[in-house]
C-alpha cells in the first residue's frame, strides 16, 4: 500500500535572516541592513567596494535611509547576496512578509535560500511607484522550517531593488509526528545532504504485505527489525520503495553508499529515483552470503543531485536483504559536469557522461551542453547499444563502420548488379581511386551523391517517381573509369546498353568497356550538348558472360565531354549456340561461320581472305589467292592490293616470271635480270614506285640518276650522256631525260596510258646508260605498283607536321588576310625581296622597323661577309636572314590556312608571290661552304635550322604546285625546285672545318676513324631532321641522295691526308655516304642510338644519363636536348616510314627504350621530374607533369610506331611505367648513383603522420666537376648559372621546387654554398669557365632490397668564372630518414662588390621552398626564446630574421630546427661552434624574374629560405667555415624535439678538414643496423667512438652498410676519377685524362671479413660482371684489407674502349664478418 508520513507542498519558499536572531513567539522581525557579520564573501557579497549610501555599517554593503528612522539597502545588482543566522525554536510551516520598494516599476526579484541548499521561494514583484523609500508588503507562503540554528541567504536579482525589511510569521506548527523519526522523515526533519539518514526514517513508502513482518521502530507495513538498537529495513520485495525528504547543499555528483547485508549469495539489485520518478541510478550488490545482519556498506555511483529540497526514493528491486543506512557523499567530478568520476564515461569532458557500449561516444549531451561544450571533442553516438558503430553520417540506420558508402542514405552495401539488370552509373565499386575507379582531378567537383570520392556526380535535375534526387556522371576526362559488381544468374549473351550523353556535339566520345579480359571500343556523338540530356547509346558486339560474381569497367577512351547515366545487360539469343547473337551472326543457323567482313559470302573461318572481297581461296597458304571470287570484275582485282598466284600449290613461290615452271624465289636463273656488274658503281636505282591506277603521264618515283651527278655543277655529267628505257615487258613506260640547272642527269619514267593494265606488284624494266649512243651501263630493275607509295604516305604526314605542327617550319605565326594582302603587293613592288622584319602586337602581326633587312643589297657572297662583318654585325646579318625566311613560313602558313588564299585568283597571286620571294631569297643566301661562312656568327653556320627549318616550311606549303609545276616543264617551278633542293643539300648538310677535323674530338677518334660515333653525333641530330625529312619530301625521288655536299662521300679525305677519312677507308659518319633520300633518312634515324666513348662526347653514358653539350663540361640533358634526342622528330618521322621499304629498323627503338626504361622511373617522382636533370629545360614548363604529359606523349609514339620486330618486353615495361604513372601508383625505392654527371638519387618510404600512410620521399644532388657541369642556360632564361653547385633536394610532395621555381632567387638554390650577391645571374657560357676540381663523386652500393640502399655524396666547389667567389669542401649523406649535408673550408676567393659596394654575404642555402603554413623553429637559444625554446613565424609577404644559436647551452638546447610542411631541417653545431643563420620569407627574397609567377593565378608565390650565414669573408677556418645540417622528410613540428634528440643518440658526425675526412657513423633506430660513410680527400683514417676504423691509401668515397647481421655490404669509388693532375685543364676542355697507372683503393677495416676475391658489377644501364672488377680480401693484424681494382686506361677491351667514362664508378661487394 501506498502511504505518506508528511504531507507535500509542491513548493517550498525561499527566506533570509540577519545573525543571529531566534524565533520564540510567532513573529520575527528582521531589518535586511542587519546582515551577518564575517565581510565580503562570508556574510554579503558586493559587487562594488564601498557603502554607496554611507550609512550605518562600514564595508561594501550599499545602505541608505529609508525616510523613517531606519535604514534600507539599495543599490543593488544582479549576483549580490546577504546571508542571516536565524534560530528557530518551532519547526513548522510560515510565512515571509517583506517591505520591498525599488526605484522603477518595472518588474524586480530577490530570492531566499538556506545554506543547506533549500530554495525557499523567489520573491518577484513591481514596485507600486518608482520611490526607494516607498515600501510595500510581498509575502511567501507555505515555508516548512526546522528547528535550530539555520542560515537564510538573501540573492539579489535586480539593480532596482529597495530591501527595508522582512518578517517570518509562523502558520503552523509542526506536530510531535513531524519529528518523531531521524532526518529524512518530514518537511521540517529532512536529510542533509551530503549526509547519511537512516532506512528506517522514511516519510512515504509502498510495501507489498500489510504490517511490519520485523515488529520494530515504526507501527505501520514497513518491515523493520531492530538490531543492536538499529533499526534494518527488511523482507524487501520487488517494487516496494521507501521515500526520503532531503536537502542538497550543492548540485553536483554524488555517490550513495548502502550498508546492506543478506544470506543469499545471488546478486541483489535496488534502485534510487528523484521524487518525479526519474532513475538516478541503481546498485547491484552481492554479500556472497555473508549473513542477514552482517552489513557490508555498497557503493551506487553516477548519481546527479541539484541543489535544494527534494524527495527521493529507494526502489527495491529484487528480494531477501536488509538495509540499515544510506550514505551520500560527493564524488570527485574533475569535469564539473555533475557526474562522478567513477561513473562518468568521460570525466575530463563536462559536455557527455555516458557511453552504455562504451566505444568512446556518448549517448546524449548532459543537459544544456551540446557539442560546442565538449572539450576532448567528443561525438554523439547514433548507435548508443553497438560498439562497433558510432556515426551515421548518412543517417540510414547503418554505421558508417558497417555502411560501406557512409555518405549516401540509399546505399549502405556494395552495390552488385544483378544481370540481366540495370545499374545506375554513379553505384560503382566502392574502394579508392585507382582502385574502384581512376579520376585524375582530386574531389568530387560538383559535389553531389558520393562526397567520398573523386569521381564527379552531377544531379540530373530530374527527380525519379518518387521526387529523390537523380545523379549522372560527368566532367569526364581522358582514360578516367569506373569498375561495377554484377551478379550473373543466367549464362549466356548480353547487350549492353548506356544511357549517356555529352556536353558537345562536335567530337564523338570514345569509350571501352573491359569484362572478363575482353574489351569493347564503344563511340557515339551526342545529339544535345548539354551533358544532362542522355540518350541511348548501344554496344555493337555481344557479352559473354557465365554465372556468378564478375566486375565490368567503363573506361573514357577520348572522354570529349561525356556523361553517363546508368547502363543495362539484357539477354540475347544465340539459335545455332555459336557464342554470336542472332543479331550479329552472319550465319545464324551455321555454328561454324558467323563473320562475313568482307560480305562475300564466304564466312571469314573458311575465307583466306575474309577482309577482301576479291578472292576467298589460298591453297598454300601464301598469302596469295588461287582465283578471284566470280563477283570480283577487273576494277575489283585491281583495287584489291591481291595478286593472284601462278603457283597455288607452292607456297614458297606465287609467280614466275619467266614462265619457266620454277617460282621465282627458287629460280637460279632468272632470265630477266643480266644488269652489268658496274652499274651499281654508276647508276643510282635503289627503289622505283608508283601510285595503282594512276594516269598517264604520271611520274614513277624514283629517278635512276647517275652518280656523278654528285659533282655538278663544278664537273656535271657529258653532254652526250643519256638513258635509254630498253625493255619494258608490261609495256607501260616512257622515260626522259632531264637536266637540272646544274647540269645533273636523270632519267625519268612516266606511264603511258589511264589505268595501264591488270599489272600486279612488280614490273620489269632495264635502263641504260648510254654516252654517244653506246651503253656503258645497264639496270634491270623493278617499278613496283602499290595502293599507297612509300613517298605518298611519308609527304602527306609530314605536310601535316610542317604545316600544323612545327612551329620552326611553319614559323608560329598566324598573320591576318590584311596583312598578307598587303604584302602580296608589297613584294611585288619591292622586286620580292624581305625589306623589314615583323613583330607581334596587341592587334596582330605588324611589320618591325627596327630591323631593315638590306641582305639582298649584297649578292655577291663575299660582299655579303664584309657587310655583316664590318657593315652591320655577324648577328644582325644571321637575324637578317633569318627573320625574311620566317616571313615566308609565315606567308606560306597563310597559303595554307586562310580561307581567302584557298582558292581563286587571290590563291594564285599568293602563291606566284611565294615563289618568285622564295628565289630572291634562295639567290641572295650565302649557300656555298655556308659551314664555314665568315659573315655571320660560327655558332650561326652549326646551328643552321635557323635558315632551313622555316624555307623547309615553305616548300612544304608548295610542294604539290611545284610537283605539278615541273612536270608541266614550268620554269619559275622548275627553278625554284632546283634552287631550294641546291640550297638545302649544300647548307643543311654543311660542316665547319673543325668540325670535319679527325682531332675534333666530340665525333671522331682519330686513330680509328670508323670506330667514331661520327659527324653530328649529338642531339641537335633531331633539329636537323626536320629539314632532311622535308627533303626527302620535297625531292619526291628514291634515288636522289639526300645532298651532294662532298664531306659525305667516301672519297672525302679532310685536312689531314694520309690520316683521313678516305686514307682510313671511311667516312666522316661511318657506314654511311648518301645513295638516296629515304634510305639515306632511314640510315640517320636507325643510328640515331649513340653510346658516348669518353667524356666530351654527346650521348648515351654507362650510368643512363644522356649529355649533349660537351664543349666544356659533361651536361646532364634529361629532357632537353637528351631526352628529346631519344624520343621525339626521329621517331615521328620513323612512324611515317613505318610499313615502307624504308621502316626504320628496331635498332634504335630499342635503344631508346631501355635507356627510358632505365633512367626515368628513377627520375619520375609522381608525374614530376628533377629540374636539376633536364638540362636547359630546368626553368621551363612541365616539370610538374613531365610523366605524364611528356613522357606519356612520347612513350606512346615509340610504342606505336616500332616496327614489329622491336623488343616487345620494353615496350611493354615502358607502357606500364606510364600506365602507372597516371595513375599516381609509380614508385621506385632504393638509390642510383650516375657517376658520369655526377648525380645521385636517393629514394624511400616513410610513414606519414598527417595522412597516416607510408608515403615515398624524394631526394638528390647534383654536382660539378671538372668533368661535368649543372645545366647550361639561353639568354631568356638565364638562371641556371648555379645549377649543378652541389644542388641538394629533399621532396615529400610531387608539386616540391615545381612552381615556386619562377618566385625564386636563383642565387640561392637548396644546398648550394656562395655569395648572396645582389646583382642578376650571368650565363655560364659567358666565360670559358668551369669547376677546376675533379674531386667528385657520388656512390651507392645499388642494393637491389630498397631497405640496405644507401648513398653519398662529396665534391670540391669551385669555379674558375668570375662571378664565383666561393670554395668548399661539400659532402653528402643519404640515410633511412634523413639526408646529412656537411661543408668545411668555406672561405672566399674573390670579391664581389655587389651589395652596396661591399662583399655579400655567404651563404648555405638549407632549402628555398614554398611558405605555405606556419614556420616553426628553435634557434637554439633555450628556454630564453617563445614557448619551450620555440618560435612559429606565420606566413608573411616581407619577413627576415637572423637567428644564431648559444653554445654556452647543453648539446640538445643549442641544435637549432626548422619546420615547414612535412620537412624538417636540423643545424647540428660542432665543437662548441655558434651558427648562425639567415631566415627570409616572401619579398625579403629577391625574384630572379618577376615577369613569370608560379601562382595558379599568377600571382607570386611565398618563398621561404632557410640558410647558414658563414659572413662575408670566411677565411677557410673558424667556426664560420664548416656546417653539418641534415633534412628531415614526413615529420611534423610536434616530433622535431623528440627527432633532435634521436639524431643525437643515433648519428656520429666527424668532420675533420685538416685531414681531409668528412663522415658518420649511423645506428637504424629500429633494426640497430649500422651505417658507416666517409669521404676521404686524400689518404687518412677515422676512429669512431665504438672503436671502428677505417682507413685508405688514396682519396675515396668509402661506405660500409650491415644488411643482415654480420653481412655487409662495402662500396668505394674514387672521386678523382684516376685524375691525371700533370694535364693543365685548358687540355682537358674537351676530354677527361686519365692516368695509365692501376687504378686500386685500398681499405683497411678494423673488422674481420672472410678472405678472397671477389667480383663486383658494373652499375649503370648495363649490370655485368667483367674480369678486371675483382676486390681482393686478406686478413690482417686487427683487421682486413680490401683491395679494389677500379677501371683504368688497361681495361678498355673490358669496356669496348669506354673505360674513361667507369673511371669514378663505384664498386660495391657483399662480404661476411668472420669471428
Amino acid at each position: 500500500m501506498y502511504k505518506s508520513t508528511f504531507p507535500r507542498c509542491k513548493t517550498i519558499g525561499f527566506l533570509t535572516l540577519v545573525a543571529p536572531f531566534s524565533l520564540a513567539a510567532s513573529t520575527l522581525n528582521i531589518e535586511f541592513e542587519d546582515y551577518d557579520t564575517g565581510g565580503q564573501n562570508v556574510s554579503y557579497f558586493d559587487s562594488s567596494p564601498g557603502n554607496d549610501g554611507g550609512k550605518y555599517r562600514d564595508d561594501d554593503v550599499d545602505i541608505r535611509s529609508n525616510g523613517s528612522g531606519g535604514y534600507a539597502v539599495g543599490w543593488a545588482k544582479d549576483g549580490e547576496y546577504l546571508n542571516y543566522t536565524v534560530n528557530l525554536a518551532q519547526a513548522g510551516k510560515y510565512r515571509l512578509d517583506a517591505q520591498v520598494a525599488g526605484s522603477n516599476t518595472e518588474p524586480m526579484s530577490l530570492s531566499f535560500h538556506l545554506t543547506d541548499g533549500s530554495h525557499l521561494g523567489t520573491l518577484t514583484y513591481s514596485p507600486l511607484v518608482a520611490d526607494v523609500r516607498s515600501f510595500q508588503t510581498e509575502t511567501l507562503s507555505d515555508i516548512w522550517l526546522p528547528q535550530g540554528e539555520i542560515t537564510v541567504q538573501v540573492r539579489l536579482h535586480s539593480g532596482a531593488l529597495s530591501l527595508d525589511s522582512f518578517a517570518f510569521i509562523l502558520d503552523q506548527a509542526a506536530s510531535a509526528a513531524d519529528t518523531q523519526y531521524g532526518a529524512g522523515s518530514s518537511l521540517v526533519n529532512y536529510a542533509r545532504l551530503p549526509g547519511d539518514f537512516m532506512a528506517a526514517d522514511y516519510s512515504g513508502y509502498f510495501d507489498t504485505t500489510t504490517g511490519n513482518a520485523g515488529g520494530g521502530y515504526r507501527q505501520d507495513d514497513v518491515d523493520i527489525r531492530v538490531s543492536n538498537q538499529t533499526p534494518l529495513v527488511g523482507w524487501t520485495q520487488p517494487g516496494e520503495y521507501l521515500k526520503f525528504e532531503t536537502s542538497v547543499a550543492q548540485s553536483g555528483a554524488y555517490d550513495a553508499v548502502f550498508n546492506l547485508a543478506s544470506d543469499s549469495t545471488s546478486d541483489k539489485t535496488l534502485e534510487l529515483r528523484d521524487e518525479t520518478g526519474n532513475l538516478l541510478s541503481q546498485l547491484t550488490f552481492n554479500t556472497q552470503g555473508a549473513g542477514a545482519y552482517n552489513l557490508e556498506p555498497f557503493t551506487m555511483t553516477g548519481i546527479t543531485l541539484l541543489e535544494g529540497r527534494q524527495q527521493l526514493e529507494v526502489r527495491f528491486t529484487s528480494s531477501g536483504f536488509r538495509i540499515r543506512n544510506i550514505d551520500i557523499v560527493s564524488s570527485p567530478d574533475r569535469d564539473g559536469d555533475w557526474v562522478g568520476d567513477n561513473a562518468d564515461a568521460f570525466p575530463d569532458d563536462p559536455a557527455a557522461s555516458i557511453d552504455t557500449d562504451k566505444d568512446g561516444y556518448p549517448n546524449a549531451w548532459n543537459e544544456g551542453k551540446t557539442q560546442q561544450d565538449s572539450t576532448t571533442p567528443l561525438t554523439l553516438d547514433a548507435f548508443p547499444d553497438d560498439p562497433n558503430e558510432q556515426i551515421d553520417s548518412d543517417k540510414d540506420g547503418v554505421g558508417d563502420n558497417a555502411d560501406i558508402y557512409p555518405l549516401l542514405p540509399d546505399l549502405w552495401v556494395a552495390p552488385v548488379m544483378s544481370v540481366p539488370g540495370s545499374m545506375q552509373a554513379e553505384h560503382f565499386q566502392y574502394g579508392e581511386n585507382g582502385e574502384a575507379y581512376f579520376d585524375l582531378s582530386t574531389g568530387n567537383a560538383k559535389e553531389q551523391h558520393r562526397l567520398d570520392v573523386d569521381v564527379d556526380i552531377h544531379n540530373n535535375n530530374q527527380p525519379d517517381s518518387s521526387g529523390n534526387p537523380t545523379y549522372g556522371i560527368a566532367y569526364i576526362e581522358d582514360s578516367e573509369w569506373l569498375m561495377y559488381d554484377l551478379d550473373v544468374k543466367q549464362a549466356g549473351l548480353y547487350q549492353l546498353t548506356l544511357t549517356a550523353g555529352s556536353g558537345q556535339i562536335s567530337k564523338p566520345v570514345e569509350l571501352s568497356v573491359h569484362i572478363n579480359g575482353d574489351s569493347y571500343p564503344l563511340e557515339y556523338t551526342a545529339n544535345v550538348a548539354d551533358p544532362r540530356q542522355y540518350q541511348t547509346v548501344m554496344l555493337d558486339a555481344d557479352i559473354p558472360l557465365s554465372t556468378g560474381k564478375q566486375q565490368l569497367m567503363i573506361r573514357f577512351d577520348d572522354a570529349n565531354g561525356a556523361s553517363l547515366d546508368a547502363f543495362s545487360l539484357t539477354t540475347l539469343v544465340d539459335s545455332d549456340n555459336d557464342g554470336v547473337s542472332d543479331g550479329r551472326d552472319a550465319f545464324p543457323n551455321d555454328p561454324n561461320e558467323w563473320l562475313d567482313s568482307d560480305g562475300d559470302g564466304v564466312g571469314n573461318n573458311e575465307d583466306a581472305f575474309p577482309y577482301n572481297a576479291a578472292a576467298s581461296i589460298d591453297s598454300d597458304s601464301d598469302g596469295y589467292p588461287d582465283e578471284w571470287n566470280e563477283t570480283c570484275d577487273y576494277s575489283c582485282q585491281l583495287n584489291s592490293g591481291l595478286r593472284h598466284d601462278e603457283l597455288p600449290n607452292d607456297p614458297n613461290n606465287y609467280r614466275d616470271s619467266d614462265k619457266d615452271g620454277v617460282g621465282d624465289n627458287d629460280d637460279q636463273d632468272d632470265q630477266r635480270f643480266h644488269h652489268t656488274a658496274f652499274a651499281s658503281d654508276t647508276l643510282l636505282f635503289e627503289r622505283f614506285e608508283i601510285q595503282t591506277r594512276s594516269q598517264s603521264g604520271t611520274e614513277v618515283i624514283g629517278r635512276i640518276q647517275p652518280v656523278s651527278n654528285r659533282f655538278a655543277p663544278e664537273s656535271a655529267p657529258d653532254s652526250d650522256l643519256a638513258f635509254a628505257l630498253t625493255r619494258d615487258d608490261s609495256d607501260l613506260f616512257t622515260l626522259t631525260n632531264i637536266r637540272d640547272q646544274d647540269g645533273r642527269l636523270f632519267g625519268v619514267l612516266t606511264l603511258k596510258t589511264d589505268d595501264s593494265v591488270d599489272w600486279d606488284n612488280n614490273h620489269l624494266v632495264e635502263i641504260e646508260l648510254r654516252q654517244a649512243g653506246s651503253a656503258i651501263a645497264r639496270v634491270e630493275t623493278l617499278v613496283e605498283a602499290l595502293n599507297t607509295t612509300a613517298w605518298k604516305q611519308f609527304f602527306d604526314q609530314f605536310y601535316l607536321y610542317a604545316t600544323d605542327e612545327a612551329y620552326r617550319l611553319h614559323s608560329g605565326r598566324d598573320y591576318d588576310y590584311a596583312l598578307v594582302s598587303d604584302q602580296v603587293n608589297t613584294l611585288a613592288s619591292n622586286n620580292y625581296q624581305v625589306r623589314y622584319g615583323f613583330k607581334s602586337t596587341s592587334s596582330g602581326w605588324a611589320e618591325d622597323s627596327s630591323l631593315t633587312i638590306n641582305f639582298y643589297d649584297y649578292p655577291n657572297e663575299d660582299d655579303l661577309a664584309y657587310y655583316g662583318q664590318q657593315v652591320v654585325s655577324k648577328s644582325i646579318l644571321a637575324d637578317e636572314l633569318e627573320q625574311s625566311a620566317l616571313h615566308l613560313a609565315a606567308l606560306a602558313r597563310a597559303y595554307t590556312h586562310l580561307p581567302e588564299y584557298q582558292s581563286g585568283s587571290e590563291r594564285s597571286a599568293l602563291k606566284t608571290t611565294l615563289l618568285h620571294t622564295l628565289e630572291a631569297w634562295l639567290d641572295a643566301f650565302p649557300s656555298s661552304d655556308f659551314g664555314n661562312y665568315a659573315g655571320v656568327e660560327y655558332n650561326d653556320t652549326t646551328h643552321a635550322w635557323r635558315f632551313t627549318d622555316p624555307i623547309s616550311g615553305v616548300i612544304m606549303a608548295l610542294a604539290d604546285d611545284i610537283h605539278e609545276g615541273r612536270a608541266q616543264d614550268k620554269s619559275l617551278y622548275t627553278r625554284v625546285f632546283d634552287k631550294t633542293s641546291q640550297f638545302l643539300s649544300e647548307v643543311a648538310f654543311d660542316l665547319p672545318v673543325g668540325e670535319a677535323s679527325i682531332d675534333y674530338h666530340r665525333y671522331y677518334n682519330a686513330k680509328d676513324l670508323a670506330s667514331s660515333p661520327g659527324a653530328w653525333a649529338d642531339a641537335n641530330r633531331a633539329h636537323r631532321l626536320r629539314t632532311w625529312a622535308a627533303m626527302v619530301a620535297f625531292y619526291k625521288d628514291y634515288n636522289r641522295p639526300i645532298t651532294y655536299n662532298a664531306l659525305w662521300y667516301p672519297d672525302y679525305e679532310g685536312n689531314q691526308p694520309g690520316l683521313g677519312w678516305q686514307s682510313q677507308g671511311t667516312t666522316i659518319l661511318p657506314g654511311w655516304s648518301p645513295q638516296g633520300s629515304f634510305g639515306d633518312l632511314k640510315h640517320w634515324i636507325d643510328t640515331n642510338g649513340i653510346s658516348a666513348q669518353s667524356y666530351g662526347r654527346s650521348g648515351l653514358l654507362p650510368d643512363g644519363t644522356m649529355s649533349h653539350h660537351v664543349g666544356l663540361r659533361q651536361d646532364l640533358a634529361m629532357y632537353a636536348y637528351g631526352y628529346e634526342w631519344l624520343t621525339e622528330e626521329p621517331y615521328v618521322f620513323a612512324s611515317y616510314l613505318k610499313g615502307t621499304a624504308f621502316e626504320a629498323s628496331h635498332t634504335p627503338y630499342e635503344f631508346s627504350l631501355d635507356v627510358l626504361n632505365y633512367i626515368m622511373p628513377w627520375l619520375i617522382y609522381g608525374q614530376s621530374t628533377d629540374f636539376q636533370a633536364v638540362g636547359r629545360s630546368h626553368y621551363g614548363n612541365h616539370i610538374d607533369d613531365f610523366g605524364s604529359y611528356i613522357l606519356s606523349r612520347d612513350a606512346e609514339l615509340l610504342t606505336h610506331s616500332a616496327p614489329y620486330s622491336t623488343d616487345q618486353g620494353a615496350i611493354t615495361r615502358l607502357t606500364e611505367l606510364t600506365s602507372n604513372i597516371n595513375q599516381n601508383t609509380h614508385q621506385q625505392l632504393g638509390s642510383n648513383a650516375f657517376w658520369a654527371n655526377d648525380y645521385l638519387i636517393h629514394r624511400r618510404e616513410k610513414f606519414d603522420s598527417n595522412s597516416s600512410e607510408y608515403k615515398e620521399w624524394f631526394s638528390s644532388v647534383k654536382l660539378e666537376s671538372q668533368r661535368t657541369r649543372g645545366a647550361e642556360s639561353f639568354s631568356d632564361s638565364a638562371f641556371g648559372f648555379m645549377n649543378g653547385r652541389g644542388v641538394l633536394q629533399v621532396k615529400t610532395n610531387v608539386q616540391d621546387y615545381s612552381n615556386i621555381r619562377y618566385d625564386w632567387d636563383w642565387h640561392l638554390l637548396p644546398g648550394v654554398t656562395e655569395s648572396w650577391r645582389q646583382d642578376s645571374l650571368p650565363l655560364q657560357s659567358s666565360e670559358n669557365a668551369g669547376n677546376p676540381s675533379a674531386f667528385s663523386s657520388v656512390l651507392t652500393n645499388d642494393a637491389q632490397d630498397p631497405a640496405d640502399a644507401y648513398a653519398m655524396a662529396a665534391f670540391d666547389y669551385a669555379s674558375d668564372h668570375s662571378y664565383s667567389t666561393v670554395t668548399a669542401n661539400k659532402s653528402y649523406f643519404f640515410l633511412d630518414e634523413m639526408v646529412v649535408a656537411m661543408g668545411n673550408n668555406i672561405q672566399r676567393v674573390r670579391d664581389d662588390l655587389s651589395t652596396n659596394g661591399g662583399n655579400s654575404p655567404i651563404l648555405t642555402v638549407i632549402d628555398q621552398l614554398e611558405w605555405s603554413t606556419p614556420f616553426t623553429y628553435n634557434p637554439g637559444q633555450g628556454s630564453s626564446v617563445g614557448t619551450d625554446g620555440v618560435k612559429v613565424a606565420q606566413l608573411q609577404t616581407n619577413w627576415s630574421s637572423n637567428p644564431a644559436n648559444d653554445p654556452t647551452l647543453t648539446e640538445s638546447e643549442q641544435v637549432m630546427w626548422f619546420h615547414q610542411g612535412n620537412k624538417g631541417y636540423v643545424i647540428l653545431p660542432q665543437n662548441g661552434q655558434k651558427v648562425r643563420t639567415y631566415l627570409r620569407g616572401g619579398d625579403a627574397i629577391p625574384d630572379s624574374d618577376d615577369s613569370t609567377q608560379g601562382g595558379e593565378n599568377g600571382e607570386r608565390l611565398t618563398p621561404l629560405l632557410i640558410a647558414i650565414n658563414h659572413g662575408t669573408d670566411t677565411s677557410g677556418a673558424g667556426e664560420q667555415s664548416h656546417y653539418t645540417y641534415l633534412t628531415l622528410p614526413f615529420v611534423s613540428a610536434d616530433d622535431m624535439p623528440a627527432k633532435v634528440q634521436q639524431i643525437l643518440t643515433q648519428l656520429e658526425v666527424h668532420q675533420l678538414p685538416d685531414s681531409g675526412i668528412e663522415a658518420i657513423y649511423y645506428q637504424h633506430p629500429e633494426t640497430d643496423k649500422e651505417v658507416v660513410q666517409i669521404v676521404f680527400r686524400q689518404s687518412g683514417e677515422v676512429t669512431f667512438d665504438n672503436g671502428l676504423k677505417v682507413s685508405v691509401n688514396k682519396p675515396a668515397l668509402v661506405q660500409m652498410n650491415e644488411v643482415s647481421s654480420g653481412e655487409w655490404d662495402i662500396t668505394v669509388t674514387d672521386p678523382n676519377a684516376h685524375d691525371d693532375p700533370d694535364i693543365e685543364a685548358p687540355t682537358k676542355s674537351f676530354k677527361h685524362i686519365a692516368l695509365t697507372t692501376n687504378n686500386e683503393i685500398v681499405l683497411n677495416v678494423s673488422l674481420n671479413f672472410s678472405p678472397g676475391t671477389y667480383s663486383y658489377l658494373t652499375q649503370g644501364i648495363k649490370k655485368e660482371a667483367l674480369t678486371s672488377q675483382q676486390v681482393g680480401v686478406s686478413s690482417i693484424n686487427n683487421g682486413t684489407e680490401l683491395t679494389f681494382q677500379l677501371p683504368d686506361i688497361n681495361d678498355s677491351e673490358d669496356y669496348q674502349g669506354r673505360e674513361n667514362l667507369y673511371l669514378g664508378m663505384p664498386a660495391s661487394i657483399r662480404i661476411n664478418e668472420i669471428n
